[in-house]
């Protein structure tokens, strides 16, 4: 009874490591467009992997590396997302997120 016990507070531990991640250096300011904008300039195209437990800590963790490169950027658009398997983890995300952005700097939005 105990090992059933012991490994239900294990479980519900690992549930909650979701929204973890934080906004930093305004990242909260960048803006996800839907589609290619038309007349901003694309200011680089990074691909980013991030191995977290949800989607929106992942996308957060990719907001915070567009702002750590102090470009100017103002906006992204998610140019193809997949997910890759993590092999041998135990304790730990079974999937990383794997972004392809663009980086923008809109004047109009």
């Amino acid at each position: 009874m105990k090992k059933y016990i012991k490994l239900g507070l294990i479980a519900f531990a690992l549930a909650g490591c979701g929204g973890y991640v934080k906004n930093q250096g305004g990242s909260e300011n960048l803006v996800r467009l839907d589609v290619e904008p038309v007349g901003c300039k694309m200011l680089y195209k990074m691909q980013t992997t991030a191995s977290y437990y949800e989607i929106a800590d992942a996308y957060r963790y990719l907001e915070n590396n567009i702002v750590e490169r102090a470009t100017g950027a103002n906006a992204y658009w998610v140019e193809k997302q997949s997910t890759v398997q993590n092999d041998w983890t135990m304790f730990g995300p079974e999937r990383s997120f794997v972004f392809d952005v663009r980086v923008y700097n809109c004047p109009n939005l």
